[in-house]
């Protein structure tokens, strides 16, 4: 609570401002997906495998809009989860009553929201060089079930009990995302694939260590009060200060740079069976501008409690924040650190139809992050229905959120391709969901041939599978 008010009061408003400042600017979406990985009809599925190559030539994003996507995961519930209408008006008030009763340990929101702003690929003989620039923002918030125990019953139900707020972290990643890949055969069926990443640091927000526990006093005359033992730091670079938000400094700050790679491999097993896999953002971002950390000095505190109204209080958590602020001692101090991007591991099975019109996958992925790893499964079918059109469907499967159903399709009207996709097609009902995707794309693509039915060379690229008349 402690760390978590901190973040809150002095950097929350910085970074919605932040938020809305890039989108404006910039139109920034997201990318954090499962349905285009094997999507093979789609150039940017290689940013999930650096391995993949589709069957294009040559391969241009249309500038800021050749992948545009946003995703958003809360585990916890839903926004009708948290908030409901007062009865006899519209008005909305905080209920935590149904999250705390649903015992989960810990509880994260994930925001990843990323937009293509250069994009160009090209064949060199049988392999596939690209390069581009795109940027990325990453909002991760974890939240352990004990947090939201205390600020919705207070502590008197949990007398002599140890609430476990360790868990809480909140992390920021902005950057701008200079790239190069190249995907290789090495031998029949089988590629390796690589792309190297330059980041540029724009801001952050990292939780380096966070000890706190509170226990609640076992004493009846002071059946409110809580001791704590905390130590936390949370490093800071990039958000606005008092001088206010300039767009042009902001965009332009190029003193916090960082490197990444992308590891992929495609083995084609046969005309029918195929299996992939990748590791991706294997990097950090060296922070040196516009730093600032604070770390707690007090190793115990004693807090006697507020009381607070949910239902009348535009800030619920001001009172507890505040009085919880007065008691920590905290200093800031401005210093150089290094943040590490969470890595995403994705491993895929696929089986085609003997006429190649057809392909059945399934995805492992997984995100490490600190001290927690987050696994999802995916079931998927696509299908070539012309040489103009290909869609696919699929399921995904994510602890505390498994109702995903995904649709995705490519419209080819060389040289343009349109193509729009979404891990979960219900988000139109946005305030019922857990998880919310969308994501859509323009490319200048000239295809290697018009034929749309092929199947792998021994060379693992595609050639058609129907003799062009040309060639009769």
């Amino acid at each position: 609570m402690i760390m978590a008010r901190i973040i809150l009061k002095s950097l929350w408003r910085h970074l919605f401002l932040l938020i809305v400042g890039t989108l404006f600017f910039t139109q920034a979406q997201g990318q954090d997906n499962y349905i285009l990985y094997g999507f093979r009809d789609i150039q940017q599925g290689n940013y999930l495998n650096p391995a993949f190559s589709s069957n294009s030539k040559i391969v241009v994003g249309f500038p800021g809009l050749s992948n545009i996507d946003v995703g958003y995961l809360n585990t916890a519930g839903s926004f009708n989860d948290f908030f409901k209408t007062q009865n006899g008006s519209d008005s909305l008030y905080l209920d935590l009553s149904k999250v705390i009763n649903q015992n989960h340990p810990v509880d994260h929101i994930n925001l990843s929201i990323n937009q293509d702003l250069v994009y160009v690929g090209f064949m060199v003989k049988q392999s596939f060089l690209s390069f581009g620039v795109k940027q990325r923002l990453l909002f991760r918030t974890f939240i352990p079930g004990d947090l939201f125990k205390l600020a919705w019953n207070g502590n008197a139900p949990y007398v002599g009990q140890t609430l476990d707020l360790r868990p809480t972290i909140v992390n920021e990643d902005h950057f701008f995302d200079y790239h190069v890949g190249l995907s290789v055969p090495v031998s029949k069926g089988l590629r390796l694939g690589v792309r190297l990443h330059l980041l540029q640091g724009l801001s952050n927000i990292h939780v380096v260590n966070n000890q706190l526990q509170l226990i609640t006093s076992s004493d009846p005359q002071n059946v409110y009060d809580i001791l704590a033992s905390t130590s936390f730091v949370l490093n800071t670079a990039g958000l606005p200060d008092s001088s206010g938000f300039n767009p042009g400094a902001y965009l332009g700050n190029f003193k916090n740079i960082g490197f990444s790679i992308d590891l992929g491999i495609d083995y084609q097993i046969n005309d029918q069976f195929s299996v992939s896999a990748s590791l991706l953002d294997l990097g950090s971002t060296n922070f040196r501008e516009k730093t600032k950390s604070y770390q707690s000095q007090e190793a115990n505190i004693h807090f006697n409690g507020t009381q607070v109204d949910f239902i009348n209080n535009k800030d619920p958590f001001s009172s507890i924040g505040d009085s919880l602020s007065n008691l920590l001692h905290v200093t800031d101090l401005v210093q150089n650190y290094r943040a590490k991007i969470p890595k995403h591991l994705l491993i895929a099975g696929e089986y085609y139809s003997k006429d190649r019109k057809n392909r059945a996958s399934i995805l492992f992925s997984g995100r490490f992050y600190q001290d927690y790893f987050e696994p999802a499964v995916s079931l998927g079918f696509d299908r070539s229905l012309s040489e103009y059109l290909s869609v696919k469907v699929n399921y995904t499967y994510i602890k505390y959120a498994p109702l995903n159903l995904g649709l995705a399709f490519a419209l080819n009207l060389t040289p343009v391709q349109l193509y729009m996709y979404t891990d979960n097609i219900l988000g139109v009902q946005w305030d019922s969901q857990r998880m919310l995707s969308f994501g859509f794309g323009i490319n200048i693509r000239i295809p290697k041939q018009t034929k749309a039915f092929q199947k792998p060379n021994q060379n693992n690229d595609l050639i058609p599978e129907l003799i062009s008349p040309l060639k009769r």
